[in-house]
């Protein structure tokens, strides 16, 4: 904020050096201001009214009480009078005139008249006016005809009452600025208490509907509650509807995601995210309280991840708007990437040939992952280059294409981010950086689409899968030899557990259907987030000793 200096002519006060004074701005009123400028007697200083003037101040040395007050109203400390307050000049005259005056008010004294106000109520007592909000008595003062002048002013009203402007609409006055007769000021009173008699019906009205509307909001809480507790009933159900294995592991799960749940905030886009001053010095998350609590807010999450329901139908199964609910899943969703990233990793060799299925261990020991690719259909894009990059000849459909890789029980140890449709399975392979986590001596298991068969070699690393076909002696046609055959029904036994692994990846209904264009961004996040969700299912193949 820039500094603020008083105009007053020899003053050096200013806002940063002079803390202990006040600085007041000049008044907008075109009178008041004339007199201010008057009193401060600065040269070149011309100052309109109706201009932004707030920069223009005075401190407080040049006012009697340090502020305009009613007695006082005006700075009258310069250094032109030495900072003196001036006195009145006393005459010949001011002692007579002060005690005429006092003369006149000791023999203008009012007479009162008082009137009672009882309370009462209109339906039983017909013979009074009632009062049924003002209560007690009520002085009023009486008019006196034979002053000096011979003009009937009120009596307690000085001369200049007739200049006065009431500034508060309850001062009762007539037409000539008078104050009003008892007849006047009971018809008042009477008008005031049917207004309060209006208002107050009024007020029951607004508090009936206010309760209406309570009651309302807490039927709609109260569906979303026995939603809820429906959808967590039993294991069953936490599977089928969100994807979980137990009640035990929701429960768990949320008191996990406790601590970090304190630092969320709403997901705004990639440009806009970054870490906030109240999530880096552990306080608390300001703005307004949130519509859900943590828990229906997973559950919500869940239901549109595994489900796949819409948005409108989420906003009207939990009471809230479907800008919310977008919002909210993909805040969700990003959030439960970064929290589940650590559960999607490269196990050693020594883990994995401990958790081994003995269908493995028979007949291809070393195999360390066993990988496939997937695709999700997408909305058909606008554009024409971005129709042809995600089309799939495969899956004759616009998709986005993701490389997984499973351990030989099931678990998900890779996950790629999600690549256009036409992207070959080599180039995924290599970009995706998957060929950084072979070693040599591994063995990995993959389809005839997969030539990657130079690139494992170069890691020490072997390729295993079906041969292909070569043409008959008598060229007609392309078969497999007994040999071929055999090695092709061993490799297909094994490799249908990835198969598998995609199939339950698949089960969380977002990425089985066609997804939006919109929520193109958080397929990556999503592809993730249900393979750790996955990980945490029983082994696909069992382990037999």
């Amino acid at each position: 904020m820039p500094a603020r200096h008083c105009i007053a002519v020899g003053c050096t006060a200013d806002s940063r050096s002079s803390s202990n004074l006040l600085f007041h701005q000049l008044p907008k009123v075109e009178s008041e201001l004339k007199k201010w400028l008057s009193l401060i007697r600065r040269e070149g200083l011309k100052i309109d009214s109706s201009c932004d003037n707030r920069h223009y101040v005075v401190c407080s040395k040049h006012f009697v009480d340090s502020f305009p007050t009613p007695q006082n109203p005006y700075p009258t400390l310069f250094t032109y009078n030495h900072y003196k307050k001036s006195t009145p000049r006393k005459t010949k005259n001011s002692n007579s005139s002060r005690s005429s005056s006092t003369n006149v008010k000791q023999h203008d004294q009012p007479s009162i008249k008082t009137v009672h106000l009882v309370k009462c109520e209109p339906a039983t007592d017909k013979t009074q006016i009632c009062y049924p909000y003002v209560v007690g008595e009520l002085d009023i003062p009486q008019t006196d005809v034979n002053n000096n002048n011979g003009i009937k002013t009120e009596v307690g009203c000085d001369i200049q009452c007739q200049n006065i402007q009431h500034d508060h609409h309850y001062i009762c006055c007539d037409p000539e600025k008078k104050y009003c007769g008892e007849h006047d000021l009971l018809e008042r009173i009477t008008s005031l208490e049917a207004r309060c008699s209006e208002l107050e019906k009024e007020n029951r009205e607004l508090r009936e509907e206010n309760q209406t509307l309570q009651a309302l909001k807490m039927q709609k809480n109260d569906f979303r509650n026995d939603l809820i507790g429906k959808i967590i009933q039993d294991d069953n159900n936490i599977k089928h509807f969100l994807g979980l294995p137990s009640l035990s592991f929701l429960t768990f799960f949320l008191q996990f995601l406790a601590p970090y749940y304190n630092k969320v905030s709403f997901w705004k886009g990639a440009g806009r995210s970054g870490s906030k001053k109240w999530q880096e010095k552990n306080q608390q998350k300001p703005g307004k309280q949130r519509k859900l609590t943590m828990k229906e807010e997973f559950v919500l999450v869940m239901l549109k991840l595994r489900l796949g329901l819409d948005n409108a139908t989420l906003s009207v199964l939990f009471n809230v708007s479907v800008g919310y609910v977008s919002t909210l899943f993909g805040t969700w969703i990003n959030f439960l990437a970064q929290i589940l990233n650590p559960v999607i990793k490269w196990p050693s060799k020594e883990k994995i040939l401990k958790h081994m299925p003995l269908s493995f261990k028979l007949k291809y020991p070393n195999t360390t992952s066993i990988i496939d690719c997937t695709e999700v259909f997408i909305q058909k894009p606008k554009n024409c280059s971005a129709q042809a990059s995600t089309w799939s000849n495969y899956k004759s459909h616009n998709t986005l294409k993701a490389l997984v890789a499973i351990q030989p029980n099931g678990a998900f140890t890779f996950v790629s981010k999600f690549w256009s449709g036409n992207v070959s399975d080599r180039k995924i392979t290599v970009d995706s950086k998957f060929l950084d986590l072979i070693s040599p001596g591994d063995e990995v298991m993959a389809d005839r689409g997969f030539q990657i068969k130079d690139l494992l070699t170069l890691k020490g690393a072997y390729l295993n899968m079906p041969p292909f076909t070569h043409e008959r002696r008598n060229g007609k046609g392309r078969v497999l030899s007994s040999k071929q055959i055999l090695e092709t029904r061993k490799i297909a036994s094994l490799r249908i557990h990835v198969e598998r692994a995609i199939r339950r990846l698949k089960s969380y209904k977002m990425l089985a259907g066609i997804l939006p264009l919109n929520m193109k961004n958080l397929s990556s996040a999503m592809l993730r987030v249900a393979a750790a969700f996955c990980n945490f299912m029983p082994p696909l193949s069992k382990k037999f000793k």
